[in-house]
């Protein structure tokens, strides 16, 4: 049975059916406890079993099916307890450094693996610089950022302690195309278009006699 405390006390007359998985084989009326073997071996193993306490009792028993007569003295390390408590292990990240990055470069996935074979999260530090989309890495802006390599572990593993590592992300490079000026008269003023290579621009001149005065406006979709 599960539990710290308790013994099993079979009933004379009553034949028991064992099943080495826990809680599968017949049990002593409303009692918890499983008959988990019947024979006449010294061991045995069971499956089934969470973490925890469990108690495990030997009942002999003499008699036919349906006529057994059953001992159920207790004895020193009967019933005995068992702790089947886990004790996890620890586990550990490598995680590569990252090469620096351009903006404008497409998602990739960062080289982190944790000791133990289990898979390991990412997350970013600045949302301005990067965000993590189905387990790679985003580039959303220039700058620097850190990425967090996580595992919080399982069953059998502690979670491992987090590994970051720096996040670097260039400019990228841009050229203008500009058009060809076309003749004007003085004090008239015109717009023209300059091509950033991000975006179009809207330049704006106005011509007078002995030269010309301009300002100049971004325009995301024009």
């Amino acid at each position: 049975m599960k539990g710290s405390t308790g013994t099993a006390a079979p009933l004379d007359n009553a034949t028991y059916t064992a099943n080495t998985v826990f809680k599968s084989g017949s049990q002593i009326g409303t009692s918890e406890w499983y008959c988990v073997y019947n024979g006449t071996g010294s061991t045995v193993t069971i499956t089934g079993l969470d973490g925890g306490i469990y108690q495990a009792m030997v009942c002999e028993y003499v008699g036919i099916s349906g006529l057994e007569q059953y001992l159920t003295t207790t004895a020193p390390n009967n019933p005995v307890g068992i702790n089947t408590e886990i004790i996890k292990s620890p586990q550990t990240i490598t995680f590569d450094s990252i090469p620096p990055k351009t903006f404008g470069d497409e998602d990739f996935t960062p080289i982190a693996t944790a000791s133990s074979g289990l898979q390991v999260t990412y997350s970013v530090d600045s949302a301005r610089i990067a965000s993590v989309v189905n387990g790679k890495i985003h580039i959303t802006g220039g700058g620097t950022c850190h990425v967090i390599a996580s595992q919080i572990g399982d069953a059998n593993y502690d979670g491992a302690s987090s590994v970051s590592r720096t996040l670097v992300v260039n400019k990228a490079s841009q050229s203008i195309t500009f058009d060809a000026l076309p003749a004007k008269l003085p004090g008239s003023a015109y717009c023209f278009s300059g091509y950033f290579y991000f975006g179009p621009a809207c330049i704006l001149y106005k011509l007078e006699p002995f030269g010309c005065n301009y300002s100049s406006r971004y325009i995301d979709h024009w």
